[in-house]
Formats: C-alpha cells, sequence, structure tokens
C-alpha cells in the first residue's frame, strides 16, 4: 500500500495519530461524563429510594406505636374498669355485712331488752310478793302479840291444840 507523500511524512503521521488520539479521548471523557452523571443519577434514586424507605419505616413504626399505645390504653382501661366492679362489689359485700350486723345488733338489743323488762317485771312482782309478805307477816306478829299467851314459856301451835 503505498501512502500519497504528504501521509507519508512523519510530522504529519504525527499529527493524524495526534488528531485520532484526541478524538478517542474526547470520546473516552464523554462517555465517562455520562457514566458519572449515570452513576450520580443512579446515586441520587439510591438516596431517595433510601429516604423513602426511611420514612415508611418511620410511619410505620410511628403506626406501630400508636397501635401499641392504643392497645395499652384499652388494656389499662379494661383493668381498671374490672377493678373498679371489683371494688364496687367488694363495697357492697362490706355494705351488706355492716347492715346484716346492724340487723344481729338490732335483733339482739331487742331480745335482751325484753328479757331486761321480763327481768324487771319478776324482779317487781318478787318486791311485792315481799311487801306482802312482810306485812301479813307484821300483821300476825301484831296479832299475836296483842294475845297474851297465857303460857308464855309454850309456844304458839301447842296452844292451838288446846
Amino acid at each position: 500500500m503505498s501512502y500519497p507523500a504528504f501521509l507519508r511524512c512523519p510530522i504529519l503521521s504525527i499529527f493524524l495519530a495526534a488528531q485520532q488520539a484526541e478524538t478517542a479521548l474526547q470520546a473516552e471523557r464523554k462517555r465517562l461524563e455520562e457514566m458519572q452523571h449515570a452513576f450520580k443519577r443512579e446515586a441520587e434514586d439510591a438516596r431517595i429510594g433510601e429516604q423513602k424507605r426511611t420514612q415508611e419505616l418511620r410511619s410505620s413504626l410511628e403506626q406501630e406505636k400508636e397501635a401499641s399505645v392504643a392497645r395499652e390504653r384499652k388494656r389499662s382501661e379494661e383493668l381498671l374498669s374490672k377493678s373498679r366492679r371489683e371494688s364496687e362489689n367488694a363495697l357492697q359485700a362490706v355494705r351488706k355485712q355492716i347492715e346484716d350486723t346492724q340487723n344481729a345488733h338490732l335483733k339482739e338489743k331487742s331480745e335482751f331488752d325484753s328479757a331486761l323488762q321480763s327481768e324487771r317485771r319478776t324482779v317487781s312482782l318478787l318486791v311485792t310478793e315481799k311487801a306482802n309478805l312482810t306485812a301479813e307477816l307484821e300483821k300476825r306478829d301484831d296479832l299475836e302479840s296483842s294475845m297474851s299467851l297465857p303460857f308464855p314459856d309454850q309456844p304458839y301451835y301447842i296452844l292451838m291444840d288446846l
């Protein structure tokens, strides 16, 4: 193959080689810039994706937290309600026990008052009977003393046999 004379010139061939090298370098630079731009786009897309995933995770965690708080609040309210019912039941039981105790006390007091009244009547009857007996004894003593005994050494029952 024969080249024209101007191509055979070493300076010209160096110049052409330099131009080809520069064109290749520009193409490589353009390819690298496109790759760099693509990498930047991918990195930005990845960063945006990570931000979205982070936001979704935060949102999910917040929802879980709210659900957990709601469950705990509901459980606490149920426990409070149960405790309130148990307290009310215990209070009712104590009130009933107090009422039963008061009724028993009133019954015992009534029985005691009845027994005391009966005892007072018995004592009153005994006092009246004693007073009657005492009066009768005094009458008998008066009668005996008004009767003069012919034999003072002799008891009264002997005189009665006479």
